[in-house]
């Protein structure tokens, strides 16, 4: 059999996975688009296309063994977040033609962050699977270029263009630098590391890049730059953090030289009562953290907690409410004017930019004009407001507080966006809605008409997946609705398969239960080693209590934590006792 390195053939339906010792054939179907083409992938296993993404078929890396195949998607661009959830049953079969049967199935997650789908064929009649495919959301966000912008930012011989206003706003230090470089538009970075700045940058545009893709650069480059908007969103993640107990916090925050976020835990602590408790348990910070820290940040941190009313905070928010009439905002120069029905606002050029200012309308003196359309007007009418409340709404939610916009105007906010061609907020107001539950038949029909006339894809997708759960008690009587006809042909027919078809998996969210086994006649999540003592897995959640309430030494807790399935039978035997003896106070 030819290698996957070397083998370039495609295939319309069943894939042999290639192998020298088993043989099984895969295929690929996806509702809507029908069975993928397929080929052998170089990097090994069969990849199928999808228009942005691939769905591959591989055997782990470190075994040949085809017993056991990861299923998970790649991108086949660079420099993209992209997240898929879909329902996914699986099909096995023999070689008899027509003994295929769907042996198990729910609602998976595939991404460039998510782990792959554990399957293990655990029987050898098993010659074809089939991956049946209905997607319910579909993220695909590319990450920006920085290629346009009036701002060069020069790092030695490489350099990005960004939009000088918005990096003013979150970064006094560089707003000087940037007003400073006005005749030339040039900022010069020295020699400081580019992709660092870029995770600062990330954060700083709208974009679905979480902020622990990487960490420690980011926080690096916040620091170098003094981008205080960044830091502080930096101290707020990792104080939230629910995976380190608070000494891993304050040494991982010592590590990075996040001083503030050092502050803030120390502070907190005074203030809970948890340092003192900690203090008493026999934490001894000034050998834990080194003297110069103890004296010089911890202590301060505490003395401030002492003199200060519970609850008031250790600083002021970098970021404050914006009011964009104030005679303070007219006079920023890295604002611009945006006219509402005559009324000026004055607002950041370059968080205007970033979300697409093309479509404003503009004014003899470089002012920028609301385009007030029907539709936003209806729809203003619709909630008694007028269009500068919801444009207001709007420049609070794209502002760095991120503000979210009211359940009441997210229809005349999708008008006005729409209008405007802001695909960030759009997709922002898309996912409200389908987060909005329908009560009756009549909201139930207009998601699906919002979702064919604003071209909302994972609106009609989510619609459809709750017909086959939460809502097929509406879908009937949406069908009788007058409206109903009013729908494309193609929607009704995708409507009324849905709640015919019978065909749905899961429930409602993401399974994380990634482990699958399947074979000829039944499959199902595959179960961890603790999970087939039902004695252990017991001991297990009481395991995760202890954690919770840190009755479990720092010790335990990481052995816990890492050796959760492999090692259950060592935690019976070696923690148990160590727990029960272990002092609660």
């Amino acid at each position: 059999m030819q290698s996957a390195k070397t083998c370039i053939d495609e295939f319309d339906d069943f894939v042999p996975l290639p192998s020298s010792d088993y043989r099984v054939l895969f295929s690929v179907h996806v509702a809507e688009l029908g069975t993928l083409r397929g080929e052998f992938r170089a990097g090994g296993g069969i990849r199928f296309h999808l228009p942005l993404v691939d769905i591959v078929i591989a055997p782990p890396n470190e075994t040949q063994n085809t017993s056991v195949v990861h299923v998970f998607g790649e991108s086949r661009q660079m420099d993209v977040e992209w997240r898929y959830v879909m329902q996914l049953r699986f099909r096995t079969g023999t070689d008899v033609p027509g003994s295929d049967r769907v042996v198990d199935g729910d609602i998976f997650e595939i991404g460039n962050r998510c782990q792959p789908i554990v399957l293990r064929i655990a029987d050898t009649q098993v010659k074809r699977v089939c991956l049946e495919i209905r997607f319910i959301d579909k993220m695909y966000d590319f990450l920006p270029k920085f290629e346009t912008g009036d701002t060069v930012l020069r790092f030695g011989g490489q350099s990005l263009r960004v939009h000088g206003a918005m990096l003013g706003l979150y970064s006094k230090y560089m707003a000087e630098k940037i007003k400073e470089a006005h005749e030339t538009a040039v900022v010069d970075m020295e020699d400081s590391d580019i992709s660092s700045f870029k995770e600062v940058l990330y954060q700083i545009y709208p974009t679905k890049r979480p902020i622990w893709s990487d960490f420690k650069a980011l926080t690096k480059a916040a620091i170098l730059f003094k981008v205080d908007g960044v830091l502080e969103m930096v101290t707020k993640y990792l104080i939230s953090y629910e995976h380190m107990y608070l000494e891993q916090k304050i040494g991982e925050a010592i590590k990075l030289q996040l001083w503030s976020a050092v502050e803030e835990l120390v502070y907190k602590a005074e203030h809970d009562g948890f340092w003192a408790t900690m203090i008493r348990s026999g934490l001894n910070p000034e050998r834990e953290f080194g003297a110069n820290i103890y004296h010089n940040t911890i202590l301060p941190a505490i003395a401030k907690a002492k003199a200060t009313p519970l609850g008031i905070p250790l600083r002021k928010p970098f970021f404050d409410e914006v009011n964009f009439r104030s005679a303070s905002e007219a006079w920023n120069p890295f604002n611009v004017a945006l006219i509402v029905q005559g009324i000026p606002l004055y607002v950041n050029k370059g968080i205007l930019a970033v979300n697409n200012d093309k479509m404003f309308g503009r004014g003899n003196n470089g002012e920028l004009i609301v385009r007030i359309t029907v539709d936003l007007t209806n729809e203003c009418h619709k909630i008694n407001k007028i269009p500068l409340e919801i444009v207001e709404a709007l420049l609070k939610h794209i502002y760095p507080l991120r503000k979210p916009v009211p359940a009441e105007m997210l229809r005349a906010m999708l008008a006005l966006t729409r209008a405007h061609q802001m695909h960030y907020v759009i997709h922002y107001v898309e996912q409200c809605l389908m987060q909005e539950p329908p009560i009756c038949a009549e909201q139930f029909l207009e998601h699906f008409c919002l979702a064919e006339k604003y071209d909302l894809e994972n609106l009609l997708l989510k619609s459809l997946h709750r017909i086959e759960n939460s809502c097929k008690h509406l879908a009937m009587k949406m069908t009788e609705l007058p409206n109903f006809s009013k729908l494309r042909e193609g929607t009704r027919d995708l409507i009324m398969d849905r709640y015919c078809s019978g065909w749905a998996v899961g429930r409602t969210e993401a399974t994380r239960q990634l482990n699958r086994e399947v074979t000829i006649n039944k499959g199902g999540e595959t179960p961890s080693l603790y999970e087939y003592d039902r004695n252990l897995s017991t001991f297990m959640i009481l395991i995760r209590i202890l954690i919770r309430v840190r009755l479990v030494p720092p010790l335990l807790f990481r052995m816990v934590v890492v050796n959760m399935d492999d090692l259950a039978d060592k935690l019976v035997a070696n923690l148990l006792p160590q727990i029960l003896h272990y002092p609660t106070n």
